[in-house]
């Protein structure tokens, strides 16, 4: 079972990079680490959405924009050239 398998173990990978729960498989995330958190999540096998942004504070009390992503499996990439490429080679026999 890998860590995008189970929502808690999820839950608690997003809060190390930085993140915060907010349920349903939505984080929210500080914009300035979006270019580093989101990456790692792709690494397992799961893609990021943005689906909201807002401004905030951060721990010292200054201004900060947080993104709201929601996360979803990637779907399995397919070989389209391979298909493709069978059927031409079976119209053409």
């Amino acid at each position: 079972m890998s860590i995008a398998d189970n929502p808690n173990a999820l839950d608690a990978y997003v809060e190390h990079l930085g993140g915060t729960p907010l349920g349903n498989s939505r984080y929210e995330i500080p914009l300035g680490d979006a270019r580093r958190v989101i990456p790692e999540i792709n690494k397992l096998g799961l893609r990021a959405k943005k689906v909201d942004e807002r401004q905030g504070s951060d721990i010292n009390g200054h201004a900060c924009s947080f993104a709201i992503i929601e996360l979803r499996r990637q779907p399995a990439e397919t070989d389209n050239y391979s298909a493709e490429r069978t059927l031409m080679r079976a119209i053409i026999r």
